[in-house]
């Protein structure tokens, strides 16, 4: 039979040495508890991004509604415009209002959490009677970074909600305006 440390170019004397599994035994818990604590702010941090990325998208749609509102308020103002396109104008202006709104109501979200501690709950940790442990604290810690995880998710789709209601109603504008001038127009004709 030949020889195995031949062939695979592993020495008998390395299977002699243990492998380091890492933290065991009564530190497990604490570095596990650490691990997750890491985690859970690191989550956290995620969905703030998004919702920083979903608020970028937000503004920008309110810069462009609200511009195309005016315009389109200042054509449906128009005593000389034809009546076809002053309803186009003012179905498309709703259409960009409404926009606007859900694109206001995207940034302006309440209830927000954050993984920072209020000085006031670190006083009742620091003067606890009997005294808390490392372990504790984290443990307090998660529970309330697990409740603003589910929190800031929940609103992080609400956001993107309002956001995806906005987009369609600008996309939807000029569609709106053309079919209002076409009704209109078609109505005009047929009254004649």
């Amino acid at each position: 039979m030949p020889d195995e440390s031949a062939t695979t170019g592993i020495d008998n004397q390395d299977n002699e040495t243990e492998l380091d599994e890492g933290k065991s035994g009564r530190e497990f818990p604490l570095w596990a508890a650490q691990q997750a604590l890491a985690s859970a702010e690191d989550c956290l941090d995620e969905i703030e991004a998004s919702r920083a990325s979903l608020a970028k998208n937000a503004t920008s749609y309110i810069g462009w509604s609200v511009s195309l509102s005016a315009a389109l308020i200042a054509v449906a103002g128009k005593a000389d415009m034809e009546a076809a396109f002053r309803v186009a104008a003012t179905g498309a202006c709703i259409c960009t209002l409404g926009a606007s709104l859900c694109a206001f109501k995207a940034v302006s979200v309440k209830g927000w959490q954050t993984a920072a501690l209020h000085p006031d709950l670190w006083i009742a940790v620091i003067d606890a009677d009997p005294p808390l442990t490392e372990m504790d604290v984290i443990r307090d810690r998660l529970r309330s970074l697990s409740k603003a995880i589910n929190e800031n998710s929940r609103l992080t789709k609400s956001i993107s909600r309002s956001i995806q209601h906005s987009g369609f109603l600008l996309a939807s504008m000029p569609f709106v305006g053309s079919a209002l001038v076409l009704v209109v127009k078609m109505a005009l004709y047929l009254s004649s």
